[in-house]
């Protein structure tokens, strides 16, 4: 259907959500696609000057489909851009805003008067709603803040809240907590603890023993597959 109406042309653009993440990933796929009957060409691009809103560059025909969050689509659609959601990866949303539980927030409510970060471009339209639909002005009822693309600002407890995506930064966050403690991982106590002085003179093997680690070795390995280390 797709190779109907688009007779003529070379190749299909697709403009990425999060270049920096997928590129690759996503010319993989690219690539793969080809091999379905019907397929042409598939063309993945981004513009690394700058981040514009996937449905802008899509409307202005720089690329035939693009990849953003539903919202991001939602608001575009509501200003009158002429776009249609042609395919969902998620039932349901994966972000969330996630805080310290000393910072005392327990319900969206409580955001107001708070450092909240949150990724925008396309991304804070989920929690913009939530604001509205809590009665909490954007620009003068909570401090928005703009989160790059980690927690550090939450973990460094710079902000109240952050962003997260359950499929990845709010793992990031659960790894660098220290279930004991509730604390930050931190370096080792002692950081130099073994004595690699020690480790490392001594007197020298003899042949016997050297044969030893060598057959040691070789069993640590496959020797059908050693021929791939070349192609490596």
């Amino acid at each position: 259907e797709i190779a109907e109406r688009r007779e003529g042309v070379a190749e299909e653009a697709v403009l990425l959500r999060a270049p920096e993440r997928v590129e690759g990933r996503a010319r993989g796929v690219a690539d793969r696609a080809q091999d379905h009957e019907g397929v042409g060409p598939l063309g993945v691009q981004h513009d690394p000057r700058e981040r514009r809103h996937a449905e802008q560059v899509v409307a202005g025909g720089q690329a035939d489909f693009g990849i953003n969050f539903v919202p991001s689509l939602l608001s575009a659609r509501e200003q009158g851009t002429s776009l249609v959601n042609i395919a969902q990866v998620f039932e349901r949303s994966a972000m969330r805003e996630i805080s310290w539980k000393d910072v005392g927030i327990e319900s969206p409510a409580d955001l107001a008067g708070k450092r909240v970060a949150v990724w925008f471009g396309g991304n804070e339209f989920e929690l913009l709603a939530t604001l509205a639909k809590y009665g909490i002005d954007k620009d003068t009822g909570v401090e928005l803040v703009q989160q790059p693309f980690d927690m550090n600002l939450l973990l460094e407890r710079q902000v109240d809240a952050a962003a997260a995506m359950t499929y990845n930064e709010l793992a990031q966050v659960l790894e660098t907590i220290n279930p004991e403690t509730g604390e930050r991982w931190a370096g080792p106590e002692v950081g130099e603890n073994l004595s690699l002085k020690e480790l490392e003179t001594g007197p020298a093997l003899d042949d016997r023993r050297v044969d030893a680690l060598v057959a040691f070795m070789k069993t640590l390995t496959d020797q059908r597959y050693e021929p791939l280390l070349d192609v490596q």
